[in-house]
């Protein structure tokens, strides 16, 4: 699998922040589940709540689990306004159709296909506001 995140992606996504003061918590939503046929758009929804304005350190980290085993990877980053695709399978599938600014972090899986039958997790940091629960969705893709 071939990772397209710039390595100063990645150490961001995998370093343990701290945060000084009050802890902050973000509230994300996402739909549990979403069926869709084989070949459709899939439109897999998140938002969030958070008592900071949005800002230019706002990021949104899409991540996938599908049914087999130890199969994990990175779907989609975006921060500064920009999505940085992911894993190869998803990169030219994959597009963020969220409005950040409306704490709408959304993204489109197109076209879907049987291997995408998994779970989706969506996480959202919105410093200081960066300790809360992924949404969670199941994706199931369905013959036509």
């Amino acid at each position: 699998v071939t990772n397209a995140f710039p390595d100063t992606i990645l150490s961001f996504l995998f370093s343990h922040q701290t945060v000084t003061g009050p802890a902050c918590a973000i509230t994300i939503y996402a739909d549990s589940e979403v069926i869709v046929q084989n070949g459709t758009t899939a439109v897999l929804r998140c938002t969030f709540d958070s008592s900071e304005v949005v800002t230019k350190a706002t990021s949104v980290s899409w991540t996938f689990q599908s049914n087999q085993p130890d199969s994990f990877g990175f779907i989609l980053y975006f921060s500064d306004g920009k999505a940085y695709p992911g894993q190869e399978e998803f990169k030219h599938r994959v597009q963020f159709v969220g409005d950040i600014n409306k704490k709408d972090a959304s993204i489109q899986l197109s076209p879907a296909q049987f291997s995408d039958n998994g779970t989706f997790f969506c996480d959202v940091k919105n410093p200081p506001d960066v300790s809360g629960t992924q949404g969670r969705t199941e994706l199931r893709v369905v013959q036509k």
